[in-house]
């Protein structure tokens, strides 16, 4: 993982695990509350950067199994987690910019939108576990 996206992860699953993080952590409250109002530019960064990365790995799959396959798995589950929270954190955005004409593809974005949500806070204590991991690993390595 490159190091920009493990912040990247560690930034969006801070936001989405706001609540349990200021619970533990009072003293994080006032760094959060600084980007929460940018929170949905954060979640649009992470949707598309972790879709691109995720069509790289699929069309280059042969090339990455060469490769150690904790690598290939941590790679994976980091892209699936950014789209995952890129789409609960900036859902908002997108329904204003993009399904504003379309009640069906709002109704269907706001179905999947309460599948994800109730998996959010343990959607953003993974991303931040993987984007230490991202950081960490290549300095273990």
């Amino acid at each position: 993982m490159h190091w920009l996206f493990s912040i990247l992860l560690i930034i969006v699953g801070a936001l989405a695990a706001y609540s349990g993080i200021v619970r533990n952590w009072p003293n994080f409250r006032q760094g959060l509350d600084k980007i929460v109002p940018y929170q949905g530019w954060f979640g649009i960064v992470a949707l598309v950067w972790g879709a691109i990365n995720l069509l790289q790995i699929l069309l280059h799959f042969g090339v990455f199994t060469l490769g150690p396959t904790v690598w290939l798995v941590l790679a994976i589950v980091a892209n699936v987690v950014a789209v995952l929270l890129g789409l609960l954190l900036g859902y908002g955005l997108i329904a204003q910019y993009l399904l504003t004409n379309s009640p069906d593809a709002r109704r269907k974005g706001e179905e999947m939108r309460a599948r994800i949500a109730p998996r959010q806070m343990a959607l953003g204590w993974v991303a931040i576990v993987l984007g230490i991991l991202g950081l960490l690993l290549p300095i273990l390595m």
